[in-house]
């Protein structure tokens, strides 16, 4: 990584300070890495601008013009690569903010072709995340996923993968998560394979576990509808009943994540 650091001409680019916040991602003090992370998303993700201005793309057009973004992802697939510790979450972070460009709108065809560019640069490092994914590392399992899940268009190809995960040793609140992200991404495509509704089923009947339980109900409802298992219908007007008349305190653990789900269908 400190040699693509210094073969890139960041000045060139118009970025000489980011070799110092890529080495500060490191550091040892919590504080400097964090303001690395913070300093890298506002100046160079979202152009200068703040998150709420992304969609009409504002800096993150104009910076798009230049090729920082490309070296940038490629800085970030080599450190992620080291994996040590507080850093890969927030390499995964920012990779999944720039995966976010598609979503630009009032793009011209240029700032399209290079959009892609940056997507496929971070599509180019499948093979990190999906060890990051494999190593049952409760710390970065959901980062990983968020980022997979912002490329529908391959998701088919990493459904033999989210499978291995959720058959392994993860926390069950990671386990409703996935399940929420594979939901999400076959939403998106307009299909629901066979085999995802029979995973859901499976968890529906089989989990010990509320959160996953719950999660593979809420997924099965929305799905299928008055089509769904009693069972889960029966279950989530449960959680709706919760909802109404507890407050998050009082909610059983691990609603959160089946409550974020809820709110979005």
């Amino acid at each position: 990584m400190a040699k693509l650091i210094e073969i890139v001409d960041w000045e060139e680019l118009g970025f000489p300070q980011i070799p110092e916040l890529l080495n500060n991602l490191f550091h040892s003090d919590p504080y400097k890495r964090g303001q690395s992370y913070s300093t890298i998303q506002r100046q160079i993700v979202f152009g200068g601008e703040s998150f709420e201005d992304i969609g009409a793309g504002y800096g993150v057009s104009l910076i798009l013009k230049s090729d920082v973004h490309i070296f940038l992802i490629a800085a970030l697939l080599s450190l992620l690569e080291q994996q040590h510790g507080t850093e890969v979450k927030y390499i995964l972070n920012l990779l999944s903010e720039l995966a976010d460009y598609v979503e630009l709108k009032d793009t011209n065809e240029l700032l399209r072709e290079r959009i892609m560019l940056v997507r496929g640069a971070i599509w180019g490092g499948l093979e990190i995340y999906t060890q990051i994914l494999q190593s049952n590392d409760t710390n970065y399992i959901e980062s990983a996923s968020n980022l997979l899940i912002k490329f529908p268009e391959y998701f088919t190809h990493l459904i033999p993968l989210y499978l291995q995960v959720l058959k392994g040793s993860i926390a069950d609140t990671q386990k409703a998560t996935l399940l929420w992200h594979m939901y999400q991404v076959f939403t998106h495509r307009h299909e629901m394979p066979y085999a995802f509704l029979k995973l859901l089923h499976q968890f529906l009947e089989n989990s010990e576990h509320l959160t996953s339980k719950l999660t593979a109900a809420i997924c099965l409802v929305d799905s299928l509808g008055g089509g769904a298992p009693e069972i889960a219908i029966n279950l989530v007007s449960r959680f709706i009943v919760d909802l109404e008349t507890n407050t998050d305190q009082n909610l059983p653990p691990g609603y959160s994540i089946a409550r974020k789900a809820f709110g979005q269908i």
